[in-house]
């Protein structure tokens, strides 16, 4: 990933050019703060709808991978999407993210209204799919503690400058905290 400015590129041209599916077919998903999931279907037929698209001969995650991944969308396969608690509302969008071959997760304030304790239920999947299949995640979060936990690198930004660039550790100094 490169960036160039108010441009962010992935392996080729600018992402913010391609269409959707170009940028989608190379690997690129964005998670943003609101859930981004189907609310009308079950949890369920919302997985099965995107792994329809996305998932092909040699996937790295199919809609089978999803419950292994979040055991607790396997017991809600019936719920309907968007009438799962606060606790569990990001997780269908960030197995919808996952399926197919996700090289590069964008993660836009995942924490935004959820409890810190529930957020590790989030985040730990994605260090996992991260760690186990070689895909990079960079998580735009002020809740520091969960991202912190799964983190290889920190870059700490304050309306648009750069206050810290180095290893999470370094991030947690009491210099830096005020920022969060």
């Amino acid at each position: 990933m490169l960036l160039c400015g108010a441009s962010v590129s992935f392996e080729a041209p600018p992402v913010d050019r391609p269409d959707m599916a170009q940028r989608v077919a190379p690997g690129l998903r964005m998670l943003a703060e609101g859930s981004g999931v189907f609310a009308d279907l079950t949890v369920a037929l919302t997985i099965d709808v995107v792994a329809a698209r996305r998932v092909g001969p040699g996937a790295m995650f199919g809609a089978e991978s999803i419950d292994a991944l979040f055991p607790v969308l396997d017991e809600r396969r019936t719920t309907g999407a968007g009438s799962l608690s606060g606790g569990q509302h990001p997780m269908p969008a960030l197995s919808l993210a996952v399926l197919g071959t996700p090289r590069w997760l964008l993660l836009l304030e995942a924490s935004i209204d959820r409890a810190p304790h529930l957020m590790e239920r989030t985040f730990r999947p994605v260090d996992y799919v991260c760690k186990s299949h070689a895909t990079t995640a960079v998580l735009v979060d002020p809740n520091d503690d969960n991202a912190m936990d799964i983190a290889e690198w920190v870059l700490i930004m304050n309306n648009g400058q750069i206050l810290f660039d180095g290893l999470p550790d370094e991030a947690q100094a009491p210099k830096l905290r005020h920022h969060f």
